[in-house]
């Protein structure tokens, strides 16, 4: 098991000196101290929302977070003046360029509080009263194990992902791929401008109004390949189910389409029916983003043989904030401080999933059940969706919104073919 020693940089309350703990064998200089600032930048933009950093040379890596001081401690938040910002993370070894693994974002954005109070308390609370002209250097600190639980990890290295500025809908996707690289890197996340993300050193810079770029490929997505899928067997002089209305619009055209939804226009073979599972197309600098996934039915075959299940497809997609109904979509996105999500075009209802165990269509199929047409749900990241598509035979999908801002939300679907 990995274990990672603490880095604590904040003030006291009496004395404007910041280094509270380093890990032991490093000091306050260098690389240290360039990635601590390439995520604190003077506590700059901290009072709207934390920042996430991920960090490493050929030697260690560094997570961590840069947050009001408020954020861990009720009471060393202040120096009597105004309220103090900090920063608390994480260094594990790299020997060999091995790979210490770490939290995923979202997690870590959920957690962060409750993982680096208790540092903050126990490293700074030694000091916090100490008088202005003690001599208070940083704490040496040693590897334990790391707040969060055990992850798996992956042992192949992933690619790295491009430099640069990146909009907070691809924030997952990129830490997940700075946690897969194996190059050096200074990755931070949480900035809301671009304009004013300030920082020459950071190599990855994800700023919440940056302009929209394709995904990062991890190992993950280069693995994932949808499948085409089979045609469903029929009894024998069953009736073949009709053709579900479709939207006026649809068609297999991927603009812009990334590997995954490549994929899924290729399996697409004549002799299928099929239906529209357009999530929604935003046109952001000009450029027209989004996907128009299509999902093969098939007609029907004259055989009274059972054929195992065919493998469900999976797509991302970014679902723009739009008040007016996007013609074909399963899901319509309203954004601006609602932040809400209500069924779409070619979707007869919605449900949130209750969790609890793996999402299957059956489970969906249960959970929609009793769920009313036109419902809204509240959009936030990490929520699952269930949805019934419109037609017959009844098609059931899940939806997994991974980012979420007032102008888009960046989604993940599953549709059971």
């Amino acid at each position: 098991m990995t274990r990672w020693a603490s880095v604590v940089y904040g003030r006291t309350a009496a004395s404007d000196t910041w280094w509270r703990a380093v890990p032991e064998g490093l000091d306050e200089t260098g690389w240290l101290s360039t990635v601590v600032h390439a995520a604190v930048s003077g506590g700059h933009e901290l009072n709207r929302r934390p920042r996430f950093m991920l960090a490493q040379n050929p030697a260690c890596r560094i997570i961590g977070v840069a947050c009001q001081a408020g954020d861990l401690s009720t009471d060393m938040r202040s120096d009597g003046h105004r309220e103090l910002f900090s920063f608390v993370g994480w260094m594990a070894s790299r020997t060999g360029n091995s790979d210490p693994g770490g939290p995923e974002l979202e997690e870590l954005e959920r957690s962060y509080k409750r993982w680096a109070g208790p540092v903050y308390t126990r490293i700074v609370a030694r000091v916090w009263n100490a008088p202005p002209t003690a001599y208070c250097p940083p704490e040496q600190t040693l590897p334990e194990p790391a707040p969060w639980a055990p992850v798996a990890r992956d042992r192949k290295p992933g690619p790295d992902p491009g430099e640069g500025l990146w909009p907070e809908e691809s924030w997952p996707a990129l830490w997940a791929a700075a946690r897969a690289a194996r190059a050096p890197l200074i990755c931070v996340v949480g900035w809301q401008r671009a304009s004013s993300a300030r920082s020459d050193d950071a190599t990855h810079l994800g700023a919440a109004d940056a302009p929209s770029r394709p995904l990062p490929l991890t190992s993950a997505r280069r693995r994932q390949e949808p499948v085409a899928t089979p045609r469903l067997p029929q009894p024998v002089n069953a009736p073949r189910a009709p053709k579900p209305a479709l939207p006026a619009n649809s068609s297999a055209e991927l603009d812009n389409a990334g590997p995954d939804e490549a994929s899924a226009k290729r399996s697409l073979r004549p002799g299928r029916l099929p239906i529209s599972a357009k999530l929604g197309v935003a046109a952001l600098g000009g450029a027209v983003i989004g996907v128009a996934v299509t999902i093969a039915i098939a007609k029907g075959a004259a055989t009274p043989t059972a054929a195992p299940p065919p493998p469900p497809i999976t797509f991302q997609v970014t679902l723009p904030a739009s008040a007016k109904p996007t013609p074909g979509s399963l899901v319509q996105y309203h954004g601006g401080t609602g932040r809400t999500v209500s069924p779409g075009q070619s979707a007869a209802r919605i449900a949130a999933w209750p969790g609890g165990s793996a999402i299957r269509a059956a489970g969906c199929a249960k959970a929609l059940g009793t769920a009313p047409t036109g419902k809204q749900v509240n959009a936030h990241r990490g929520l699952k969706i269930c949805v019934e598509l419109k037609g017959q035979p009844k098609l059931y999908g899940v939806i997994e919104i991974t980012a979420v801002t007032p102008a888009s939300a960046m989604a993940t679907a599953t549709i059971w073919p």
